[in-house]
């Protein structure tokens, strides 16, 4: 993720973790020759913050998982395809970080906490967006931002999408799931992860 100098100032002053910064160089744009501006300095942001996946949940350890890399992999001819999987995170496998990574199973999506989500509402900036890290939710999962109830109207709609059924958060996937291995065709187009 690549963010100005005035976020990079923002996330130092607000105790963000889970990220170092790097300066990236930009080449000069026919913008900043043309207006006689210097360039802008911009970061390119490595994230450290890391949480495992509930392989369980994910694909009942059925996918093949580079031990290197840790990019997954479905297993010719098993239950689990790409996008078709719950991501779950594992609460005591955080590290406390602001800016996320799956640690066990790379999938190349950035996370972030909440307290990153506030603080880009409070603070405007643009290019930037949140959703939740699950497929099923309805509105894609999209947190809006500009309303200042955006929280808890996310989490509505989460708890709507994701009910505890006998103590475990249970998700659209397990329903569909279901059915695929009944050999009821899936409803709707497989999620694309």
């Amino acid at each position: 993720m690549v963010v100005s100098e005035r976020v990079r100032n923002d996330l130092e002053e607000n105790d963000i973790r889970g990220y170092v910064a790097h300066r990236v160089r930009v080449s000069p744009g026919f913008d900043f020759a043309l207006r006689g501006q210097p360039i802008p300095p911009y970061y390119l942001l490595e994230f450290t913050g890391r949480f495992d996946l509930d392989r369980r949940r994910f694909d009942n350890f059925e996918g093949q998982l580079c031990p290197n890399c840790h990019l997954w992999k479905p297993t010719k001819g098993g239950k689990f395809g790409y996008g078709s999987k719950n991501l779950f995170p594992l609460l005591e496998s955080w590290n406390g970080g602001d800016f996320l990574l799956q640690g066990n199973i790379d999938s190349g999506v950035k996370y972030c906490t909440r307290k990153v989500a506030e603080l880009a509402r409070e603070k405007k900036w643009t290019g930037f967006g949140i959703s939740i890290m699950s497929w099923g939710c309805p509105g894609g999962g999209l947190a809006d931002l500009g309303s200042p109830d955006w929280y808890e109207d996310l989490r509505q709609r989460v708890l709507g999408a994701f009910p505890i059924v006998d103590g475990e958060v249970h998700s659209p996937l397990d329903e569909l799931r279901r059915k695929q291995q009944e050999g009821i065709a899936w409803p709707y187009p497989l999620p694309q992860e």
